[in-house]
């Protein structure tokens, strides 16, 4: 469940950077939240199971991808304040 939850939040963090950039940069953040969060639920639940050290960096990478995606979110909503203020 460990390794599992290391994958899902790297998936994440990746799914984030590649749809972020040439897609679009408004559905990046929010699909690496989501998957993040999943991996999160997932590096909980096995940490709440068993206490190793995969579970632990389980749980670490998946803070890390939620505040990775949810600073980029912040600083998307910035941007398009500002881009949003040289028009009105």
């Amino acid at each position: 469940m460990g390794i599992a939850s290391i994958i899902v939040s790297l998936v994440a963090f990746v799914l984030s950077f590649i749809l972020g950039f040439p897609l679009s940069y408004f559905i990046g953040p929010f699909i690496g939240l989501a998957i993040g969060v999943v991996g999160l639920v997932l590096g909980i639940v096995a940490r709440a199971k068993q206490r190793t050290n995969v579970t632990n960096a389980a749980l670490i990478i998946g803070i890390i991808v939620v505040a990775v995606s949810i600073l980029r979110m912040i600083s998307l909503m910035t941007c398009v304040t500002g881009v949003i203020g040289l028009f009105a």
